[in-house]
């Protein structure tokens, strides 16, 4: 396998996954899950004090994925985008970034070579679902350029992703589809 690194923000570099990842990348996750108590919202709050996701439920969701990590010079991942192809289309079906490392860009790096890929593979657009009041949510993709899509306009494939994809406990109103041309 070849090793493709690109130079994100702040000193970071990207990466693949690899397999020996997985429970740094988990642990990710859940840190970065930590920031949802600050939304002050009690069900959305809850993903953070809920239970863990079994590693091999949070692998087998990475396996179907594109994974690329950051990491700083200790080659330690501190965030990681997993992006899924659905069709036509691209699926960001996780970007986290651990709170130790974040306010660095690294989010926003890792979307870019994201979208970047989806380009050159021939993808159209990118599509993910987020939280629709979470500050660092919507407001955050929409300065990245994406917009909501009307989940009754999207295709059987991704409302059945979009479904799949809510956190136990969390009313689907709350979150959203959203869509940004390639």
């Amino acid at each position: 396998m070849t090793d493709h690194r690109h130079r994100l923000s702040d000193g970071y570099v990207s990466r693949e996954m690899r397999v020996d990842d997985l429970e740094k990348l988990a642990e990710i996750d859940r840190r970065a899950d930590q920031l949802f108590l600050e939304t002050g919202i009690s069900n959305i709050m809850a993903i953070a004090t809920g239970p863990l996701t079994p590693l091999d439920a949070f692998s087998a969701m990475l396996t179907a994925c594109t994974v690329t990590v950051a990491c700083p010079s200790d080659d330690v991942p501190a965030g990681f985008i997993a992006v899924q192809r659905l069709g036509n289309d691209i699926y960001v079906r996780l970007l986290a970034v651990d709170p130790d490392h974040g306010r660095r860009g690294i989010g926003t790096s890792l979307l870019s070579l994201a979208l970047d890929r989806g380009r050159r593979q021939g993808a159209d657009r990118c599509i993910l679902s987020t939280f629709r009041d979470v500050m660092f949510n919507r407001p955050y993709y929409e300065r990245q350029g994406f917009s909501e899509l009307p989940l009754e306009t999207a295709s059987a494939l991704l409302r059945h992703q979009f479904a799949a994809d809510i956190p136990a406990g969390i009313d689907p109103e709350q979150r959203l589809l959203m869509v940004r041309d390639l």
